[in-house]
């Protein structure tokens, strides 16, 4: 789960945004995202005792501790998530930089550029939490983000990678078993094995037979007898996101 927490004194800002973030949620089903949102630095700062956040939206105008100063706090205990910095005001720019910012972003927010930066923050947020895949080709190495494969189907020696674009990239021939390969995708709570030589995203799964697992691009994979117990995984993993009523 990507954990998301936005501070702003602004209450119409804050439902602006956060209105938003929603949007933004529902055009990405891929990313599982929960969001907090906070009207004041003191009471971000007081939940940060029991609570940590992968990405933080601050506004740095906030009586009491601005959010520069509450940027400290956070990278104090946190040194890889990420903060963007959601303002009016353009003369604190340097002063994100002293805590390592991915963004710096002016009010109005325009709509498509936040969820550009969003996206870019999301993106660097996977690869220095090592959230990735790194697949030998032919044309050289391939750093695959997890939210964007939506299998890994191991033949012949070879690793075919299917990603959300409708790519399918070929690894060269590997040594290594498949159990090893794809130990890192399991680690993940969102990849599943359900045969010997298939991993696959729950969150690209578009229908569950009795013996198979369709993605939302059509293909289909067999769900072999020693893991009969992949559908009762994907109903739990669902029900944990809220997707089944």
């Amino acid at each position: 789960m990507l954990n998301i927490a936005l501070c702003d004194d602004d209450l119409k800002d804050l439902n602006t945004i956060s209105g938003y973030l929603n949007e933004y949620i529902k055009l990405h089903p891929d990313l599982d995202i929960s969001l907090d949102k906070y009207l004041s630095s003191c009471d971000l700062l007081e939940a940060l005792h029991t609570k940590q956040y992968d990405i933080y939206l601050l506004d740095i105008l906030m009586p009491s501790s601005n959010g520069i100063e509450v940027g400290h706090v956070i990278r104090e205990k946190d040194h890889c998530c990420a903060i963007l910095y959601l303002t009016s005001s353009p003369d604190y720019a340097v002063d994100s930089y002293g805590v390592r910012a991915q963004t710096y972003l002016l009010k109005p927010l325009d709509r498509d550029h936040f969820f550009t930066s969003l996206t870019e923050t999301i993106d660097r947020w996977d690869l220095e939490t090592r959230h990735h895949f790194i697949v030998r080709t032919k044309g050289g190495l391939e750093v695959l983000l997890f939210r964007y494969i939506m299998s890994v189907e191991y033949y012949k020696h070879r690793l075919y990678c299917r990603l959300k674009d409708g790519r399918v990239l070929e690894s060269l021939t590997l040594r290594s078993s498949f159990s090893e390969l794809s130990a890192p995708l399991l680690k993940d709570e969102r990849f599943l094995k359900i045969s010997a030589s298939v991993v696959i995203n729950m969150n690209y799964i578009q229908s569950v037979g009795s013996k198979t697992m369709t993605l939302s691009d059509g293909t289909e994979f067999p769900v072999t007898r020693m893991y009969k117990d992949s559908r009762q995984i994907y109903i739990d993993y669902m029900l944990k996101k809220g997707r089944i009523l």
